[in-house]
């Protein structure tokens, strides 16, 4: 039997990747989880920041997208909401 690794939690970065994090998870990849595990897509957000390497923001963001329908990770906040009403609005597409 295999142990389970524990997840890497928020306590553990330093201010600057702190600060990162907050913003990553409230604004380029939110979500309605706990705010102090740092997942996967944080931590390479957080590196690539740190390193100074170009992101593909849009793909980052569709594929954040895309993995908030499915069922496992449904919650009731949409992601991007004001921004896609925004565009919405722009294309004349009915919000109401």
């Amino acid at each position: 039997m295999e142990d389970k690794d524990e997840d890497f939690k928020s306590q553990s970065l330093t201010s600057f990747e702190s600060i990162v994090h907050w913003i990553n998870m409230h604004f380029v990849l939110p979500r309605d989880d706990t705010f102090q595990e740092v997942n996967d897509h944080d931590l390479m957000v957080i590196y690539c920041l740190w390193r100074k390497i170009p992101l593909n923001l849009t793909n980052l963001i569709i594929n954040h997208m895309i993995k908030a329908t499915k069922p496992i990770m449904f919650t009731f906040n949409v992601p991007y909401g004001m921004l896609m009403i925004v565009i919405f609005r722009h294309f004349g597409v009915s919000t109401g």
